[in-house]
């Protein structure tokens, strides 16, 4: 049976998205990481959040997809806002 992390990368993959950017936190961050490698959605590390949102917002931008980031609950998701 697919896990919750399966249907997210799986609707993030039906959705257009190409590579989900963000800083991995607690919780189930890694299982999101980790289900989004074995469908071949690639993830790249960024150094904030904010710096998470950007690529995202520039990738879509430059490819007219949609764009994806991940961050942590609490401080990770408001670092967030400052990108969005």
């Amino acid at each position: 049976m697919p896990s919750v992390a399966d249907a997210i990368v799986r609707s993030l993959h039906d959705a257009g998205v190409a590579t989900l950017f963000g800083v991995p936190g607690g919780g189930s961050n890694l299982d999101l990481i980790e289900a989004a490698a074995h469908a071949g959605l690639p993830f790249v590390l960024t150094a904030t959040e904010t710096a998470a949102a950007l690529a995202a917002l520039a990738q879509a931008e430059l490819t007219g997809r949609p764009g994806a980031c991940l961050t942590a609950l609490g401080p990770g998701a408001a670092s967030v806002v400052g990108g969005v």
